[in-house]
């Protein structure tokens, strides 16, 4: 589904640049901002041997930098 969405993306007239498992940074703000909303950060298999370094970076799948925004509509008729 991720490949399909990329070649998908890639196609787009208004998005010059594609980027995949984008970190989500600082990584400080994002720690804080999960223990604001209560929710817990997945930890690596390095939590049980050293735990002061074991939290996964949050990335997001797809960073698209978009130059505008495009609105295309299509029309479908009846044959007559």
């Amino acid at each position: 589904m991720e490949r399909s969405y990329f070649h998908l993306t890639g196609f787009s007239n208004g998005i010059t640049d594609i980027r995949e498992q984008f970190p989500l940074l600082p990584q400080e703000e994002t720690i804080l901002i999960a223990e604001e909303l209560g929710i817990k950060r997945p930890k690596t298999q390095r939590a049980k041997v050293c735990p002061c370094n074991s939290l996964v970076p949050n990335v997001t799948l797809f960073f698209l930098a978009v130059t505008k925004l495009v609105s295309e509509a299509g029309k479908v008729q009846r044959e007559k």
